[in-house]
């Protein structure tokens, strides 16, 4: 939820089924996390989850006394303290997302983001007074937007709908790990591959897939052609720009609206193109570098050259972008990133750095093209991901022909690249 998404709910001035409002209180006072905590599995048992706000009165959203003051504010954002203390009202353990925002007034209040629950809805774990009881299912009342233990027919068999499609899911993924032919899974890759294809094809990339290039795809699992609300697109980029070593990944300064896709080139220092999809898919292509010279002091040929720190620092980039990303959009679902080098039959690898000495053969890339997989589990965080990233830069160094390349030699360059 942006501050602007925020502005508009206070705006409105009630709570909707995804949104619950709650007054400034303290992660000490016991009952005021007990109720925040139902509302939490309240909104994990419905679609898409939701957002508590803390903060926020919820009788006088827009009114003078909303915010918190410095110490609640610290106490809740304190990850750890926040999710600790939920938790241990839930069963299973909700997936949340803590942010600070601001209302339209300046003051600060506290954003927790619900993911909708994983395999099985989320039961209340333990007991509290009044505000929480254990074995209860708490849900959003669709006549009135509060967290209730009572059901309708309509919110209980939205509840089980959502369960049933998750385990037919969960079935489906064991069916093709177990090597069974399971369609579905070959038709997302196609519509993926065919907003890829579209985008590649569009001026506005401006010739970029036509050069040597590192590419990359993120993406949900599953596709869902509207995943992401068309206005949210340039903020879900934009705020998750990863800036490791100066310049950012991805290029974002004034990005373009498409169709169904935000995007942006630009051609300076380092050329790339990058679009974000409503399906959660984003795509990035980077130019590799054209003016690298071989090292003083190597075995190469004629050339051209990739140093080696430009395919492992970026994809180490990407994969933090792809972290963070699925923070955004997708909580608790797989990712895929997909990493691809095109058009780089002959390129030779260089150290490309006069403190070091250069390769003592030649590594040289024999193909026309070489992709990898790898799947981003639910919350995959940043230090997994750069973990994830070192794998595939591994792979990508192999396909050189330089067979001594290992993990730490690959987690080396990340550090001295300030990953």
């Amino acid at each position: 939820m942006s501050n602007e998404q925020l502005a508009a709910s206070v705006e409105l001035g009630v709570e909707t089924r995804a949104v619950e409002f709650k007054g400034a209180g303290s992660t000490g006072a016991k009952d005021f996390v007990a109720t925040v905590a139902r509302a939490c599995i309240a909104l994990a048992n419905q679609r898409d989850g939701g957002h508590v706000v803390i903060g926020v009165v919820d009788n006088d959203p827009g009114g003078g006394s909303g915010g918190l003051d410095a110490e609640q504010l610290a106490e809740w954002l304190n990850a750890d303290t926040v999710l600790s203390k939920i938790n241990t009202y839930a069963d299973p353990p909700l997936v949340l997302r803590i942010e600070r925002r601001e209302l339209p007034s300046g003051a600060p209040v506290v954003v927790i983001e619900v993911a909708e629950f994983d395999q099985v809805p989320v039961l209340a774990a333990r007991d509290y007074g009044s505000k929480i009881t254990k074995g209860q299912l708490y849900t959003r009342s669709m006549a009135k937007p509060e967290s209730t233990p009572y059901h309708s027919q309509n919110e209980l068999r939205e509840v089980l709908q959502l369960a049933t499609e998750k385990q037919l899911q969960s079935f489906l993924r064991t069916a093709r790990q177990a090597g069974l032919r399971v369609e579905p899974e070959v038709q997302d890759q196609d519509l993926y591959q065919a907003e890829i294809t579209a985008f590649l094809a569009d001026t506005i990339t401006a010739g970029l897939p036509a050069v040597p290039r590192l590419q990359f795809s993120i993406r949900p699992k599953q596709y869902d052609a509207e995943r992401v609300p068309y206005e949210s697109l340039a903020a879900v980029v934009g705020d998750n720009v990863v800036r490791k070593r100066g310049w950012p990944f991805p290029w974002f300064q004034n990005p373009q609206p498409g169709a169904e896709w935000v995007a942006e080139t630009q051609l300076q220092l380092h050329p790339e193109t990058w679009s974000m999809h409503r399906s959660g898919q984003f795509v990035e292509l980077h130019a590799l570098p054209m003016d690298v010279e071989a090292d003083r002091d190597g075995f190469g040929g004629d050339g051209p050259y990739l140093p080696i720190w430009m395919p492992v620092l970026t994809i180490a980039e990407a994969a933090i972008f792809a972290s963070r990303l699925q923070t955004s959009i997708g909580l608790s679902e797989e990712f895929e990133f997909v990493v691809s080098l095109h058009g780089a039959r002959g390129w030779e690898l260089v150290a490309a750095d006069p403190t070091r000495s250069g390769f003592h053969q030649r590594y040289a890339f024999t193909s026309e093209s070489w992709s990898h997989t790898a799947t981003f589990a639910a919350g995959t965080g940043e230090e997994e991901a750069k973990e994830i990233a070192a794998e595939v830069a591994r792979e990508l160094l192999l396909r050189f022909g330089w067979n001594g390349v290992t993990l730490d030699i690959v987690r080396g360059i990340h550090q001295r690249g300030n990953m």
